[in-house]
């Protein structure tokens, strides 16, 4: 979904050349719609199915590992997670999961779908920790994904990006990932 589909192809590209043995594992978003240019949040049955196809078209593979609502959508929680049920019987998609969903949308969801989602990638950081929701997953079988934006501004530049992140990874110790994206746009 980000770069109108771009980062996508320019996976599937990736993915294509590898020989199926080492074939990674696919994760995507759907539900703000086929434009990026023109942010439509929806998760409607028809849409879901749509932006399903045209992900596994642009990535090029026959199965999604994790298809993951970027955000709750304007749609009947029951309709967009009936969509995804419908994917998974189908075998289009393994795994469901969600993004930015606090533990009231999580309820709905777990009570209105035959699977809980695998994950749930929501803002998280040492200021809050979100423990209700982080709970509320683990209960249920599924994984709890924190994210936070890592900004490092000109300041941080001068004295080193390395500097930087060493100094973020003495906070919070060795075992962390920072995954920078730009999303996916050509420039």
């Amino acid at each position: 979904i980000y770069g109108s589909g771009h980062s996508e192809e320019v996976v599937g590209r990736a993915v294509k050349q590898l020989p199926s043995a080492k074939r990674p594992s696919i994760f995507t978003k759907f539900g703000l719609g086929a434009d990026s240019d023109v942010r439509k949040q929806s998760a409607s049955a028809t849409e879901v199915q749509a932006e399903c196809d045209g992900s596994l078209r642009r990535l090029g593979v026959e199965r999604i590992d994790l298809y993951q609502l970027h955000w709750p959508a304007p749609q009947p929680i029951a309709e967009t997670a009936a969509a995804c049920a419908a994917l998974l019987k189908a075998g289009k998609i393994r795994a469901i999961g969600v993004s930015n969903f606090h533990s009231d949308r999580l309820v709905d969801l777990i009570g209105l779908n035959e699977v809980t989602p695998a994950v749930n990638q929501v803002e998280t950081h040492p200021c809050y920790q979100r423990g209700e929701e982080q709970a509320l997953m683990r209960e249920r079988g599924g994984v709890w994904n924190g994210a936070t934006a890592v900004l490092v501004t000109t300041k941080g530049r001068k004295s080193g990006e390395k500097h930087t992140i060493a100094i973020i990874g003495k906070q919070v110790g060795d075992n962390f990932v920072i995954i920078a994206s730009k999303g996916g746009h050509p420039q």
